[in-house]
């Protein structure tokens, strides 16, 4: 009998065992084979890009090894009552609340069950230049002025199409004083402002459009909108509907033209100010439905909070007290592409004839970056325009220590950046008082871009 009841004991703990191991194993199934629908999932998406809107719905759960092994986890929960409440039968409370915690435990590490998602909210950043601000004191207010309009103008796309629009912020933008075209003012102010769609950051956000204001004399013309820039531009025309003038510029980057029906999108009402309708006809609401996926960007689960991929070196400066952050270089390229950035000579901390910047790649909130980097060099420029090469002289990788040599030729020799590492550059700075301007000139790629 007394051995009759060891056996019995020693298959339940033989029995615990198993299922304690088989608990363990699970998550780390769970997790590669999420890793392994999410890379079949992305490959589809940019071979088919006109499914995003069936697949960006089609459930983990729905195949067939994410059925079994939600069906195991399903199992495994039985299990683990049942091992509890067996415990608590024979009055082991504390083995009880131990097999609880392992499983509380074992749980928190398991992965969600999806392979990412499309991150639909389209970021917006609004520029205005000086004489928008002198017209319009308060038009970067949310609830003053201009910002009335553009939050009414938003919710209409929302409304009718689920289009989420956010104002991320406003900049100032010195404009050039002349009466030229809306297009030279737009092209002005991508080029001043650094500005690129999915690359430019602003307060953590990526922004997918650039929003231009303008109070600029020039002709009645409300605004120009070309969707392959992702960028637009609004003149504060004082009678102006403001809002449809919003709604009807934020309809071209969809790709909708004018169009003859009643409807905002008609040229010909806009010459009535006062009588352009603030809705869509059916081919212009057509239009934006067929295109409205076309800002979303991918957030992948594995990264432990999302964020897009694919990002560049974030190039900083010492000024003598800290880094300063000079912006985003866009080396995306599926090879080597020069790049060069102005930096003015009193953000650059020189000591001892020495200058020091950082490259760091990507930025929080991304899950993968990685970029390779061939060359660097600094020039200072005089007051006649001449550029006169500073020396690289130290190299420091975060993570492979010096990488001088490899940086000092453009060759095919190249270091690799990964996310959030960062190599620190010192250059040898002439000894002259007639540095007027500095350019930091970067060679290198990177091949991921969404």
């Amino acid at each position: 009998m007394e051995v009759e009841k060891i056996m019995k004991v020693s298959r339940f703990k033989v029995a615990v065992l198993v299922l304690l191991a088989v608990t363990v194993i699970y998550p780390v199934a769970l997790h590669l084979d999420i890793q392994r629908y999410e890379a079949w999932k992305q490959a589809e998406l940019e071979k088919y890009p006109q499914w995003a809107s069936i697949m960006d719905f089609n459930p983990y759960g729905t195949t067939f090894t994410g059925a079994l092994l939600i069906s195991i986890a399903a199992t495994l929960v039985i299990c683990w009552v049942w091992v509890v409440v067996v415990k608590t039968h024979r009055k082991k409370l504390k083995s009880a609340m131990l097999m609880v915690l392992m499983f509380t435990v074992v749980l928190a590490f398991t992965p969600r069950a999806y392979a990412g998602y499309y991150e639909k909210t389209i970021d917006v950043l609004a520029v205005q230049d000086e004489e928008f601000r002198f017209l319009y004191p308060a038009g970067w207010q949310r609830d003053l002025g201009w910002g009335i309009y553009i939050n009414d103008a938003f919710g209409k796309f929302e409304k009718e199409f689920g289009i989420i629009f956010k104002l991320r912020g406003w900049i100032d933008w010195d404009s050039t004083d002349y009466t030229g075209s809306l297009y030279d003012l737009l092209d002005e102010a991508i080029r001043e402002t650094n500005f690129e769609s999915y690359v430019t950051t602003y307060n953590g956000y990526v922004i997918d459009i650039l929003m231009v204001f303008t109070g600029e004399p020039q002709s009645l013309r409300p605004g120009f909108s070309p969707p392959e820039w992702k960028a637009l531009i609004i003149y504060a025309l004082p009678d102006a509907p403001r809002d449809r003038v919003v709604q009807h510029e934020l309809s071209h980057q969809f790709w909708v033209n004018h169009c003859g029906n009643n409807c905002i999108m008609n040229l010909a009402k806009w010459e009535f100010l006062h009588w352009i309708p603030n809705y869509w006809c059916g081919q212009c609401a057509a239009t934006i439905n067929d295109n409205k996926h076309r800002f979303w960007r991918w957030v992948s689960s594995s990264g432990g909070g999302g964020g897009s991929e694919g990002g560049c070196p974030t190039l900083f400066v010492w000024d003598d007290s800290d880094y300063i952050d000079l912006g985003v270089i866009d080396i995306h390229a599926d090879e080597d592409v020069v790049r060069e950035v102005s930096v003015a000579t009193e953000l650059v901390g020189i000591d001892n004839h020495k200058a020091e910047f950082r490259l760091r790649e990507g930025w929080e909130g991304l899950t993968y970056s990685h970029s390779q980097i061939d060359q660097v060099n600094l020039y200072a420029v005089d007051s006649d325009g001449n550029q006169r090469l500073c020396p690289l002289v130290e190299a420091t990788h975060s993570e492979f220590g010096n990488v001088l040599p490899r940086l000092l030729l453009s060759d095919d020799k190249r270091i690799d950046l990964y996310l959030l590492e960062t190599t620190d550059l010192e250059f040898a700075v002439p000894q002259t008082d007639e540095i007027q301007d500095f350019v930091f000139v970067i060679e290198g790629c990177n091949m991921l871009k969404y």
